[in-house]
């Protein structure tokens, strides 16, 4: 079943191949723990094992920690959120945008009409 396989990683006959040469990883499983599948589930219930450890020392060194989220509909859903409960007051398209310690904050758009804002919020694109 796998000799068309082994034969075509390695451009020679697999029954002459060794498994410890030419797979030492599943060897090892077979090996270690007594057959292939048996060995996956070990492997599988380590890795979890350690991942769950890992979690509970960096809970401990930080339990504040904020964690990565998203929508179900995907990041889009935020700015077309704000965009319909801001209405025809959202300005998009600014250039120019000039942040000032003093309020209000001027806003010239592309279509050259301008604005003055006390709250802003801002989205930058990461291209020039």
């Amino acid at each position: 079943m796998v000799a068309p396989f082994v034969s075509g990683i390695y451009a020679g006959d697999a029954d002459q191949l060794s498994v410890q040469a030419a797979f030492p990883r599943l060897a090892n499983l077979e090996t270690g723990y007594g057959g292939l599948f048996r060995g996956t589930l070990a492997k599988a219930r380590e890795a979890r094992r350690a991942r769950k450890a890992a979690s509970a020392v960096l809970d401990k060194a930080a339990p504040g920690r904020r964690r990565l989220c998203s929508f179900q509909s995907g990041m889009g859903f935020l700015p077309r959120t704000l965009a319909s409960k801001i209405g025809e007051d959202l300005l998009t398209g600014c250039e120019d945008l000039r942040f000032r310690t003093e309020l209000p904050i001027h806003l010239r758009s592309t279509s050259s009409s301008s604005a003055e804002a006390i709250d802003t919020i801002s989205s930058v694109s990461g291209s020039s």
